[in-house]
């Protein structure tokens, strides 16, 4: 019996807004992440102004790079919305069982 008000609890988030709450960290998780990306294409770009990179290797870095930003966002994305999915199901069950 504990192990199911533990379970219940556990994705009982009624006193917080969690999509208010997953929107905000998102947005510094993808300010922190941009800041990386600017940061490695600065010195990619600083690399091979240098001479010390090839031209195939810098496009192919810099691709590599984009790829790299967009998946990472796209995963984040999809894991900081689990919460948010498992809260409107829970509610959702609230609100049939209390109609029944």
């Amino acid at each position: 019996m504990k192990l199911k008000c533990c379970a219940i609890n556990l994705f009982n988030f009624s006193n917080i807004d969690l999509e208010k709450y997953i929107s905000n960290l998102f947005k510094i998780i993808f300010v922190l992440i941009t800041a990386f990306l600017v940061l490695h294409l600065y010195v990619l770009s600083s690399m091979f102004k240098l001479g010390v990179i090839s031209t195939d290797t810098f496009v192919i870095t810099g691709i590599v790079y984009l790829l790299k930003f967009s998946i990472s966002l796209g995963l984040v994305r999809a894991f900081l919305e689990i919460p948010v999915v498992l809260n409107k199901i829970y509610k959702s069950l609230q609100d049939n069982s209390s109609n029944n």
